[in-house]
């Protein structure tokens, strides 16, 4: 069953670019504001503007629910659903490396 799970991985290569393995747990707000800050030093480290770093500041710790050390089932991010929206006219198609198919129509969403 566990060969299974990790998709024959057991020797630690699981084909993600990750070291380690994800965390899973509920997420723990100090830990949270301190990987922040380390991404505001990071910024200021980088060149980023020192004028601008507190309303950067106040933006990302205003917006931090957005951010997740450990995967669990606490509650989703405050982040709208992603929407794609075609172009008048044009046509869906799968692309896949060597093969292009065309997509049915999208349908009218109902609601």
């Amino acid at each position: 069953m566990e060969l299974l799970a990790s998709r024959g991985a057991l020797n630690g290569d699981d084909g993600d670019d990750f070291r380690g393995d994800l965390e899973i747990g509920h997420d723990v707000e100090d830990e949270t504001t301190e990987f922040v800050n380390n991404l505001l030093s990071k910024a200021g480290e980088s060149g980023f503007p020192e004028a601008l770093m507190i309303p950067l500041r106040r933006i990302v710790m205003d917006c931090r629910d957005v951010w997740r050390s450990r995967l669990g089932d606490n509650e989703p991010a405050r982040v709208a659903p992603y929407r794609v929206t075609l172009k008048e006219g044009s046509q869906p198609i799968h692309c896949n490396l060597d093969v292009i198919r065309r997509l049915p129509a999208p349908t009218p969403a109902t609601t």
